[in-house]
């Protein structure tokens, strides 16, 4: 039996709370963790825009584990959570974001659960689970046409099978089947929508290892959903590896996303002709290790989307766009044992974000800096303290301007798996926006214990 506590407070009027218990007997084992958050929080609207109104946030979590083996070989396991929140948020209409009323809220609830069973028969091991999933929203507030609520719920059930066998010494053989049913409802006060949609999907993987320094992976995959009909999806992936600290890497693979219902069918923003999402990507990169000094990175990518489904801010609905989004560039990353006690991290990433369609707010519309940069340091003090520090840095976005952070953080090993901490972010106090018109924490300070018994 072991357990383990953490609690934190710091800037906002922030508090948080877990606790975790774990019992193992055999080949039984299981664990609860519970957690609470709070917090008075920041404006949700850029408060140098003259938006003062904090928005605050609570929520507590259950989430739970259990698995046992049978006398025949079998393993049975239960997972699950249940979570319940509410915070508040600040009107928007466009990219203009205000306080407005003090009374806009967001109540959620959701949980999960898992069941499944593995086992093996000859040279094959299977995997059956079921799971499902809830969330319930409910948005509450007023505005320029009275009070409102917005009670929206999505469920999703699934069953799933998946397989694996070795095909000989080189070659393993994964596949798999998927049906999954997800269920919308809706209210908005103008209508109440109840849909259904199924998804189902066949799936295999072969992974080749033909030399000892050569993996190649390929996966393919069907789905039929019910109201767009079928979409097959690949994916090749290569692992060469020239030298004992030298591996190359290649991914290719396409994709698609069918629009979400509540994108569908919303009586107030949905539209049903949507159709899905299509993607395609690439990257190529290197790894280069020094032993146990350090290692460098360089990787190309390549991510091409188009018929991209996107909110229009002029109709109030979501809308098929037409062209397509792309962003492709180069990520550079490395860190380095100066001494013992001192290591060195950076990160570098060029991005070139290209774009045809016309979007007003969809994640690919997000202002994506040309430059975006890390560099962190961290080190020991004697045997019980640790100190760390990292700049980051978005440079060269469009429509927004560059900012950079500094973020520090000290641990003190009290003995006996007993930890005091303190965290530092955005030391300078900088005013920066990472999406036009929101606003995001000054400079925050966070003290927290964490244990073990």
């Amino acid at each position: 039996v072991s357990q383990s506590v953490q609690a934190e407070a710091g800037s906002y009027q922030t508090a948080k709370l877990a606790y975790g218990l774990s019992v193992k007997q055999g080949a039984s084992e299981a664990n609860l963790t519970l957690s609470r958050v709070q917090t008075d929080g920041f404006s949700a609207a850029n408060a140098a825009n003259g938006n003062t109104e904090a928005d605050g946030y609570e929520a507590n979590r259950l989430s739970f584990f259990a698995r046992t083996e049978t006398q025949g070989g079998v393993g049975l396991s239960l997972n699950g959570f249940v979570e319940a929140s509410k915070g508040d948020y600040d009107e928007g209409f466009g990219t203009n974001v205000f306080d407005g009323s003090p009374d806009e809220r967001i109540d959620r609830k959701t949980h999960g659960l898992r069941v499944a069973a593995d086992f093996t028969t000859g040279a094959v091991t299977h995997k059956l689970e079921a799971s499902r999933f809830y969330i319930n929203r409910i948005l509450s507030g007023s505005n320029g046409f009275g009070p409102f609520v917005f009670n929206y719920s999505g469920t999703r059930d699934v069953l799933s099978y998946t397989g694996e066998a070795a095909l000989g010494s080189v070659t393993t053989l994964t596949f798999g089947a998927d049906s999954a049913l997800e269920g919308y409802f809706g209210d908005d006060g103008f209508a109440v929508q109840k849909i259904d949609t199924r998804i189902e999907d066949l799936h295999a993987e072969v992974a080749l290892a033909p030399r000892d320094d050569l993996d190649i992976v390929l996966s393919a995959r069907t789905d039929n959903h019910s109201r767009f009909g079928t979409f097959n999806t690949g994916r090749l992936s290569v692992n060469w590896r020239p030298t004992a600290e030298t591996t190359v890497r290649a991914n290719i693979g396409n994709g698609f996303r069918a629009p979400s219902n509540y994108e569908l069918f919303d009586s107030f923003a949905g539209n049903a002709g949507l159709k899905p999402e299509k993607s395609l990507s690439f990257d190529l990169g290197v790894e280069q290790a020094f032993g146990d000094a350090g290692k460098i990175s360089v990787t190309y990518f390549d991510v091409t989307t188009r018929d991209l489904i996107d909110y229009s801010f002029t109709s109030n609905t979501y809308v098929q766009a037409t062209g397509e989004a792309r962003r492709r560039g180069v990520e550079v990353a490395g860190e380095w044992a100066v001494t013992p006690a001192l290591t060195v991290d950076a990160a570098y990433t060029y991005t070139d974000a290209m774009m045809t369609a016309v979007l007003d707010s969809s994640a690919w519309s997000a202002d994506t800096p040309r430059h975006a940069m890390a560099l962190g340091i961290a080190a020991d003090v004697g045997d019980k303290a640790h100190v760390g520090a990292d700049v980051q840095a978005a440079l060269g976005r469009k429509d927004l301007p560059n900012y950079g952070l500094l973020n520090a953080s000290f641990s003190y090993d009290l003995g006996a798996d007993r930890e005091v901490y303190l965290r530092a972010e955005n030391l300078t106090d900088a005013t920066y926006e990472t999406v036009e018109g929101y606003g995001t924490p000054g400079r925050s300070i966070y003290v927290g214990f964490r244990a073990k018994f």
